[in-house]
């Protein structure tokens, strides 16, 4: 299958190390030392998706899953020991570039201490190193095969050009139409957007139980299950930088964690007043929540943010990292008795 990459009209050359092409993403996942690279799916162009893991693997646990957790006396035997263990994942929107090179950026961190950029990270990789962690950084490589490097420089009407799928007839899909469809109509289309694998499927909305479509939810899901995490946090890119919940299906404690790591990242960035942001879709969040029970939520990098740059798109993903290490260091992210209405 071919794939023909996509360029945005004026946007700034990246610098040398923003690595986010998939042959990038490959050779950066198989060349981990101190992490363990495992291809968890395939997607329908044939590029690998990977999860690299760090941290000691949680002690074998009782067979059992986390709906029938939740109706048992003890539902913390789906989880309870081991260090507590962090899903982050991005790129599932293939032109959301930032969230693949936060991710990639924390792999480097756990492989040398330093960023990408050679800049020593001792503080971050201490928060981290008190967790298990599962990184993917690149869900969606089919539409990262044919998308822009970043969208620093460049306008909101060529990101829409980007992003849009052109039909057959000439009729231009963007958002949010074109989430009036799964999968797009393939064969009506012309020039497929960047949201989609290319089979079509926006990956990001394969969370139907029992009729899941792609082979890449499909591996987000077992991964999650298979590791019984206790946060999932999915990176994307937006034009102001929040976290962002939904609230078609949530346990209410997951909603009190969101908000106070919501709340720690806002005083790391100085955010004021706050920014809280819930949406009504139902997504891959909704479907690992009710998997695992681990609060789930979405990142949205800032794109236009005035002045924004390469460094600080980079250093805004650090932030996050740092809120929700700092936050899951002192408390339990997914307590799983409250989660299921065992203690109030």
């Amino acid at each position: 299958m071919e794939f023909v990459r996509r360029e945005y009209a004026g946007a700034l050359p990246r610098p040398d190390w923003w690595l986010v092409r998939p042959d990038e993403i490959i050779a950066q996942c198989e060349n981990v030392k101190k992490g363990k690279a495992e291809i968890v799916a395939y997607t329908p162009g044939g590029f690998p998706v990977y999860a690299v893991t760090y941290g000691e693997e949680r002690p074998a646990a009782r067979v059992i899953n986390w709906p029938s957790a939740t109706g048992s006396p003890r539902p913390e035997l789906y989880a309870q020991s081991g260090k507590q263990c962090l899903m982050i994942v991005a790129g599932i929107h293939g032109e959301e570039a930032e969230g693949v090179i936060s991710v990639l950026d924390l792999m480097h961190i756990m492989e040398t201490g330093n960023d990408l950029r050679g800049f020593p990270q001792p503080e971050l990789l201490a928060l981290a190193e008190n967790f298990r962690l599962v990184l993917m950084p690149c869900v969606n490589m089919d539409g990262r095969a044919i998308s822009p490097d970043c969208y620093l420089g460049t306008s909101e009407e060529e990101f829409r050009r980007v992003v849009s799928t052109l039909l057959k007839d000439g009729t231009e899909l963007r958002y949010p139409a074109l989430k009036e469809y799964f999968p797009m109509p393939m064969d009506q289309v012309k020039e497929l957007g960047t949201y989609y694998n290319s089979e079509g499927y926006n990956i990001m909305h394969d969370a139907a139980p029992g009729n899941l479509r792609t082979e890449e939810a499909k591996g987000i899901l077992k991964k999650a299950h298979q590791e019984r995490i206790d946060f999932f946090l999915n990176m994307h890119s937006d034009g102001c930088e929040h976290f962002s919940i939904s609230d078609s299906f949530h346990f209410p404690v997951n909603q009190e964690t969101y908000r106070a790591v919501n709340d720690l990242w806002m005083k790391i960035r100085k955010h004021d007043p706050p920014r809280v942001y819930v949406s009504h879709q139902t997504d891959i969040n909704c479907a690992v929540e009710l998997a695992t029970g681990a609060p789930a939520v979405t990142y949205e990098h800032g794109l236009k943010a005035e002045g924004a740059t390469h460094d600080s798109l980079l250093e805004e993903g650090l932030s996050v990292f740092e809120a929700l290490f700092r936050y899951g260091k002192d408390h339990i992210l997914a307590d799983r008795r409250k989660i299921a209405g065992k203690e109030k």
